[in-house]
This record gives structure tokens, sequence and C-alpha cells, in this order.
């Protein structure tokens, strides 16, 4: 049986949870699995769904714990990806003196891409493929991003990376960048999965979560971080004042998130039971629980966020519409797929225009959710895991 070493440092969002778990579903009787991942990973609740995947049957292997800078500035982000890149870099040294490996797979390179690109592979001469998650450089070009001015030095640093002999093929779920680098053969569109699936009814989760049948719950589910737009979300329903509208926070906070929680306006609809906040890890039954409950999913990123999300699809997956920003990856998605409305994240008028529409125009939402549900035919966990098997095994 071939042996395969898949890197995830991460253990905290979609990459370990939902990407890693379907990479390992598919590999599972096929290859003797071996992961390389932080200590924090081990104690993630979501390692033992991964584990679940393959009877218990991977060799984890654990990097050394690495302090993560708090800090934006492009000079500590950088120097934060050359730490990481050195200690996977010397823990593979040392793994290849235990075992010899056919396949090397990066769940997502988004994690040490610059130093890979200046000082090539950690991996020696062992060819190796993975995921690039969210390239930001191509999109003020293609008018759908921001404009940096690193973005001139992080295409060349990329077209330096896609050089190297022993990088087979780089996916990305981003299906733009595919088709900018269309003229190469290493870089593949991968659709970005969802992998939501339970049995119980909308009408007993709602329920469970104390929802009235008249409330339309807009739902904000990951990462609770000021990122996903949750102030601007709250502001725009504060001056709508339609008791109908309730909000369900779901996920993981953090210190920013926690202390805006704490203002007297998010009190209040707490208070008033129109905004329900459901910290952690949510097993795939709660899941399933929290999005089959929701009327709208809020995909609202700011701060110049303007890549993909996993909870974009797990919101097509069961006809839920979703409101965006009106640029990046999410705003062309919805543009083209026409499963949600776009607006202006920071204009609270905007975006409470957009609610309201969805609240009363019934047959509008009729539309947007039956667009969702076409959207995620093209989606499945099976085709994603099918894509990344075949990048691993052909390539």
């Amino acid at each position: 049986m071939l042996r395969v070493l898949i890197v995830e440092p991460e253990s905290s969002g979609h990459h370990f949870s939902l990407y890693l778990k379907l990479i390992v579903r598919s590999l599972n009787n096929k290859f003797d699995i071996h992961l390389l991942t932080k200590e924090d990973s081990i104690l993630h609740p979501a390692y033992e769904t991964v584990l679940r995947e393959c009877n218990g049957k991977m060799t984890t292997h654990l990097l050394p714990s690495i302090t993560k800078t708090k800090s934006n500035s492009t000079v500590q982000l950088f120097i934060q990806q050359c730490k990481l890149y050195f200690c996977i870099k010397n823990s593979f040294d040392g793994l290849v003196r235990k075992f010899s490996f056919d396949k090397i797979f990066l769940v997502n390179l988004d994690h040490i891409e610059k130093p890979l690109s200046l000082f090539g592979s950690p991996f020696g001469s062992y060819t190796y493929a993975g995921i690039f998650m969210n390239p930001k450089f191509h999109k003020f070009k293609l008018g759908i991003g921001p404009k940096s001015r690193n973005d001139k030095i992080y295409e060349f640093l990329f077209n330096r990376l896609l050089k190297q002999k022993t990088l087979n093929v780089l996916g990305t779920v981003d299906e733009i960048f595919a088709d900018y680098f269309k003229l190469t053969s290493k870089v593949l569109f991968i659709p970005e999965p969802y992998d939501l699936y339970g049995n119980i009814s909308r009408e007993i989760a709602r329920d469970e979560f104390k929802f009235r049948d008249n409330h339309f719950v807009i739902l904000v589910y990951g990462d609770l971080t000021l990122r996903k737009g949750i102030r601007e979300l709250i502001d725009a329903v504060i001056i709508n004042r339609n008791k109908k509208i309730c909000l369900h926070f779901v996920g993981k906070t953090n210190e920013d998130s926690e202390f805006f929680f704490q203002e007297e306006k998010v009190i209040q609809l707490i208070n008033e039971g129109l905004l329900l906040i459901r910290r952690g890890f949510q097993s795939v039954i709660d899941q399933y629980k929290v999005f089959v409950s929701s009327d709208l999913v809020w995909v609202g990123y700011i701060h110049g966020f303007s890549g993909s999300s996993g909870v974009y699809y797990q919101a097509a997956s069961l006809g839920i519409p979703v409101i965006t920003n009106d640029f990046g990856l999410l705003g062309w998605l919805v543009n083209k797929h026409k499963n949600g409305l776009l607006c202006d994240v920071f204009n609270p008028e905007s975006v409470n225009s957009s609610i309201n529409v969805l609240v009363t125009d019934r047959k509008l939402y009729k539309k947007l959710s039956e667009n969702a549900l076409l959207l995620s035919e093209r989606h499945q966990p099976e085709i994603f895991g099918n894509f990344v098997f075949e990048m691993i095994v052909k390539h």
C-alpha cells in the first residue's frame, strides 16, 4: 500500500474539519495515511471526526508549537510563514529517516506559500501537490478585489513557485484564479465542497433554538470575528426594527468579537431574543440543525477579505440564499449563480434593504433558493474528494 503524508498544521476552520476530513475519506483503504500537524490539532474536536473517516488508521506526527502572530503586518506574517516553513522542513527531515513517502499533499499551501516560493520545497527531492486556498494578487487586476502594493511581488513569487520541478499540481477553489492561469497545466480548479447532512426537520431544529414560527433567522457561521461583518449586520438590523428578524451567531469567537458582544446595543438584542450566540465547535448534527433552522446566511466579509467561503456552499446545499458584499470572489459568485443578494456591507441602509427584500418577496426568495440548490450539485463532497484523490494519485 502506498504511503501518503498530508500536511495541515492548523486545526481551526474548514481546512481541518472539512477539507482534511474529505481528503482522508477519499484516501481511506487505498493509502497508508500519515498526518503532520500541530499538537493543538489533536486536542481539537475535529481531529476525532477526521480519525473516524479512516477508522483510526492514520499515523499522526506532531510539529513543534509556534506562537501565532496577532499582527497584520506584512513583515510579521512573512516571518510567521518562515517559522512554520522551517518547522515543517525540519520535521520532515526527521520523518524521512523513518518512513519513505510515495505522495505528499499540502492541504492549505497558504500557510507557507511565500517561503515555499523563495526557498524551494521543504520536502527535498520528493514531489508534492497542494491547494492554494486564497490567492489575492489577481483580484484587483480582474476587478473583484482591493489593490495591494504587493500584488506584483506576490504574482512574481507565485510564478516562481510554479517553476519548481517537484511541484506536481496546485489546486484552487477560486474559479477566476484557475482561469487566470489556464495556460499552465499545474493549476487546477477544484470545486469547494460542502459536507452538511442530517435528518432533523426544520421545525424541530427551530423549536430547539426557541425560534418563533414568524422569525426570519439570519445565520452567521464559523469564526465569529469582526472580519465577518457582524458589527455591520447588527447595525443594519437595529435600524430595521423588524421584530421578526432574529440573528443566530454560531462558532468560535475571539477577543475582539467578545468585546463587541458586550456593547449595549448587542446586549439589548440578546435580551429581546433577537440575537442568539452559540459559541464553540459544532458537531455534524449541531451544524445541520444550525443551517436547516435558518432563512438566510450572512457572508458579508470585510477588512480586505475577498476570497471564497465554505459557509457559502453549506448554505447552497440546503437552498438557503445568502447576502454578501458587492465585491470579491463571493460577490462574483452570487452575481453569476443568482443564489443571493449583493449589498454595500458598510452601508446599513443597503444591508437593511437587501434583508427586507428577502423577508417580503417570497417569489424572489424561492428563485434564489432553487438557484442555490443547482449550484450545490457541482460542489458535493464526493466531487471534491475525487478531485483531490486524482491530484494525489495521478500527478
